[in-house]
């Protein structure tokens, strides 16, 4: 597939996430005009206000416009703050890449480092561990694992701020992921390694480090690169579930608030913004393979 097949898939992708969300957040129960009167009060008729936010469209019609906004860039303003809402989404989402990219780059050192200990031998030590390793952290969720750590590293050994801290976030949500990633490269690695041409270097006496890295890590490295911009996207989503544990301001919290309110727009906005971030880390996954690896264009 070429790049221009690839954002003009990206493109119709997010055109359908959007029509399909702005279906979906008017088809919820609850009425944001009656939201907005019972907490500011207003001496605007309902129907008056419903006019003056737009909300007064069906909701096919207002799904159908949601092409539009798309198209535009152009959310308008929240129905709470009445601020542009791709202002409000834009600041949430640097927010949340904040947290994202440290939680990446914790997950990718732990894992690069006990999957490729670990590659050497299958009796090891090392090796057994990263299997126990890999099995606890895709089993214990985040949701239940942040808590935790919220009440261990913030009150019983006061070493980070429950609030306000990016390190304590990034290092609950980089452990999850590492696990799973630890597996996959000892288990590559261990492929490449079994290879005749892997078995003859080592026979003919290179160095195991230099072995390692040219015979393991390098014909594999990728599948690797691939896998883990596609899981960027992963992480970014489930960033989403840590910031509102750690009352950290981002696309996350933005969501939740917006549902809580039914702000529409916001929620729209917030739903495009995650879904492209998600999109793009994932084709350009499947992109940078191919510019490693031609032999798959």
């Amino acid at each position: 597939m070429s790049i221009l097949r690839r954002i003009f898939s990206i493109i119709v992708s997010l055109l359908l996430i959007e029509i399909i969300a702005a279906s979906a957040v008017r088809l919820l129960p609850g009425d944001p005009v009656e939201n907005l009167l019972n907490e500011f009060g207003s001496d605007l008729s309902r129907e008056v206000l419903r006019k003056d936010l737009h909300l007064d469209q069906p909701w096919y019609t207002a799904s159908l416009s949601a092409i539009g906004r798309v198209l535009s860039g152009n959310w308008e303003l929240s129905l709470y703050s009445r601020q542009p809402v791709q202002e409000t989404v834009l600041t949430a989402w640097k927010s949340t890449f904040e947290l994202a990219l440290p939680s990446a780059a914790i997950a990718l050192a732990l894992a690069l480092s006990l999957g490729t200990i670990s590659a050497l031998n299958s009796s090891s030590a090392t090796y057994k561990f990263t299997s126990l390793y890999g099995a606890i952290t895709a089993a214990i969720p985040s949701l239940w694992v942040a808590p935790i750590s919220i009440l261990v590293f913030a009150v019983w050994i006061p070493i980070f701020e429950v609030t306000g801290s990016t390190l304590l976030p990034a290092l609950v949500l980089g452990t999850s992921f590492s696990g799973t990633w630890a597996r996959l490269i000892r288990e590559r690695i261990r492929e490449s390694l079994l290879q005749d041409h892997a078995r003859a270097a080592l026979a003919r006496g290179v160095p195991q480090v230099r072995w390692l890295l040219k015979s393991g890590l390098l014909p594999v490295s990728g599948a690797l690169v691939s896998y883990f911009l596609a899981q960027l996207g992963h992480i970014f989503a489930g960033a989403f579930v840590i910031e509102v544990i750690f009352n950290r301001a981002g696309l996350g919290t933005l969501f939740i608030e917006g549902i809580l309110r039914r702000d529409y727009p916001v929620i729209e906005a917030a739903t495009f913004a995650s879904s492209a971030t998600c999109l793009i880390f994932t084709h350009l996954g499947a992109q940078t393979q191919k510019w490693l690896d031609p032999r798959l264009s």
